[in-house]
């Protein structure tokens, strides 16, 4: 049987290695949220970021922790889900750069790619296409068929629903994109969309010949689409930046690899220090278990620093013709090498670059996409 005291310590490890986990996955945004409502929490200390290694320490704080042995713990702690986190998207500048790269991540040939290119570049700031499959037809002297054909592999792309020729059929790719093969949905998005913009559930329900809480339902979901599939990285309101974790930088034929420190929080709560010993008491911790917390959340930020760095120079060994010249010479690596030429779990890998992105001289790149 386990005592409590031993219970209470599997319990703390396992909420560490979950902690350890969840800093791997998060992105530059909420990072950033997430320290900063860490050292509200324990107003403890400082963060800063080395300049001299890309690692964050505490000033004052004696380093405790061994970030190999992290690394391992992480690599062997085994969770199943993971954490669903929510899409930062470019702004209207970046929309064509990033359908490029998903087109030059397909597996179409010379010719398809640049149909591809010229139906990325004719699209509007609402994300739909704005010319017709029979002048593309003429233009690449290539029957509609073939140009149909680069179209639907650009509807799989992110955002769902781009590079739609209408209402109808951006709203149908959305549905396909979300497994959602529902066929009275499909029905009412054809043949009745007009009349759902009234919402008037009577009215539908006997022209589809179902019950009215059965529209309610379609209603729901359909309103649960998005009409403007391209607003979102046009709408200068709602621009989420995207912040670079990683910069590369070339010089002749060599790269550097760089932390970008403005990806990561320099958060100062040293005013508050003088009032530690009171903000233990109300806390009703200890001054050692305090300490320990906000040690364990750097050597977290510090291991996520770490493993990502090897990870990206990982990527610019394996993708020097990228690099070099640019996105036509993309070609991605698989993932089961890379664990074991990285000695890092897949699973680890594909945390740690999930929602993070670098920059190099021919734009910003989601780093996930290097792998497949």
């Amino acid at each position: 049987m386990i005592d409590a005291k031993s219970y209470s310590a599997n319990r703390d490890t396992c909420n560490k290695l979950r902690q350890a986990l969840d800093i791997l996955t998060m992105n530059s945004h909420e990072l950033i949220s997430y320290i900063e409502d860490q050292l509200k929490k324990y107003l403890v200390s400082e963060f800063f970021i080395s300049n001299e290694a890309n690692s964050i320490n505490i000033r004052g704080q004696r380093n405790k922790y061994n970030p190999a042995g992290l690394r391992k713990e992480i690599e062997d702690f085994n969770e199943e889900s993971e954490a669903q986190l929510p899409k930062y998207f470019h702004n209207g500048k970046f929309l064509r750069d990033y359908l490029y790269f998903q087109l030059h991540t397909s597996m179409l040939n010379k010719k398809e790619m640049l149909i591809g290119e010229y139906i990325i570049d004719n699209i509007d700031e609402n994300g739909y296409l704005t010319t017709n499959l029979e002048k593309i037809s003429v233009l690449f002297q290539i029957p509609v068929d073939r140009v149909e054909k680069v179209l639907f592999v650009i509807h799989t792309f992110d955002p769902p629903g781009i590079c739609a020729r209408n209402l109808e059929e951006c709203l149908l790719i959305q549905l396909n994109q979300n497994g959602i093969h529902d066929s009275d949905v499909q029905k009412a998005i054809k043949y009745h969309l007009d009349d759902f913009a009234w919402l008037d559930a009577e009215e539908i329900s006997k022209k589809m010949g179902i019950s009215q809480s059965r529209v309610e339902e379609i209603l729901k979901i359909i309103k649960g689409l998005e009409p403007k599939p391209g607003r979102a990285f046009f709408n200068n309101n709602e621009i989420n930046y995207i912040i670079p974790d990683i910069l590369i930088e070339k010089s002749d034929k060599k790269f550097k690899v760089r932390l970008n420190r403005d990806s990561l929080p320099s958060v100062d709560i040293n005013y508050l220090r003088n009032k530690m010993n009171d903000s233990v008491q109300m806390l009703r911790i200890s001054a050692k278990d305090y300490e320990d917390s906000i040690l364990w959340l750097a050597k977290c930020i510090e291991n996520r620093v770490k493993i990502l760095m090897k990870i990206t120079h990982y990527i610019v060994k394996n993708s020097q013709d990228f690099f070099l010249y640019g996105k036509n010479h993309f070609t991605r690596i698989s993932i089961d090498k890379a664990e074991k030429d990285l000695k890092i779990k897949r699973s680890i890998i594909k945390r740690v670059v999930k929602n993070k992105y670098l920059k190099c001289s021919f734009g910003i790149y989601e780093i996930s996409k290097f792998f497949y």
